[in-house]
């Protein structure tokens, strides 16, 4: 639980890179929902997608990153892949 609270400050701090080292030291879905997040507000698309996969592949019942990964394919105007997640 600390490096989760690590993670969760540095990302309100605004400090990207470590938030995304320690979310990435976890490895669980929620981890990697919440980095598909960061990436998202660096405006790095495919590495948010890349990210909500990871999240999709440790839990199939998290809807939340299903809806996020398909956002990414809008911003990237790729509708037809949205429509899939």
């Amino acid at each position: 639980l600390k490096l989760w609270a690590q993670a969760i400050e540095a990302f309100q701090n605004g400090n990207y890179e470590t938030a995304i080292r320690n979310f990435k030291a976890l490895g669980h879905a929620k981890a990697f929902f919440n980095l598909g997040i960061i990436y998202m507000k660096l405006e790095r698309a495919d590495d948010a997608i890349k990210c909500f996969e990871a999240a999709i592949q440790r839990d199939n019942f998290l809807a939340v990153a299903y809806f996020q990964k398909g956002l990414c394919h809008v911003y990237q105007n790729h509708l037809a892949l949205a429509l899939e997640c």
